[in-house]
């Protein structure tokens, strides 16, 4: 079966601004099941699928930050000392 040759173009619009096709398709699948058509991810050289991928990028990194700022927040508790010393 040969491939959808909007998801083709989708992919080729993507990797021309240098976001790879691992990043690109899981965030088009969640664009097409919201949207249901592809006029709005096609609109402004598919900006709609740009700005999402930056999104999620944003939001895991988002995550990841506070995921070490928690870690960081429970080692200052069990040794509170740390941080009173003087360097």
């Amino acid at each position: 079966m040969a491939p959808n040759p909007r998801v083709a173009k989708a992919f080729r619009a993507m990797k021309d601004i240098g976001i790879p096709e691992e990043k690109t398709k899981p965030v088009l699948k969640y664009l097409l099941k919201i949207y249901k058509n592809w006029e709005c991810i096609e609109a402004e050289n598919y900006r709609t699928l740009s700005d999402a991928i930056f999104y999620s990028e944003d939001a895991e990194a988002s995550k990841t930050k506070k995921k070490d700022d928690n870690a960081e927040a429970e080692v200052s508790c069990l040794f509170p000392f740390i941080h009173d010393h003087p360097n």
